[in-house]
């Protein structure tokens, strides 16, 4: 899903907050490095313009955010997958 951004697939995006679902930490430990290492390689590369980095960098910053409030009050993984992707292609779009 990541190599399709900023396209969506929503049917896959409900398939993957139903596998997150549930109080496992494991799953969205393994999520949120995939995203992060993701975004890390994009970070890190340079490539592309500064307005599209900074997008990037903010969206980094809200979806860990994001993370840190499911996991400390124990909420929904399901919008925070549509979320983030959510983040993530606006940050690639265009």
């Amino acid at each position: 899903m990541l190599a399709r951004l900023p396209a969506l697939d929503a049917p896959a995006l409900h398939a993957l907050g139903e596998a997150l679902a549930g109080t496992d930490p494991q799953p969205l430990a393994a999520f949120l490095d995939t995203v992060n290492g993701w975004l890390a390689e994009r970070l890190d590369s340079g490539q592309g313009d500064l307005a599209r980095l900074a997008r990037l960098a903010e969206a980094s910053e809200r979806i860990n955010a994001a993370a840190r409030d499911a996991e400390m009050y124990n909420l929904e993984r399901k919008p925070l997958v549509f979320s983030v992707f959510g983040l993530l292609a606006e940050a690639t779009h265009g």
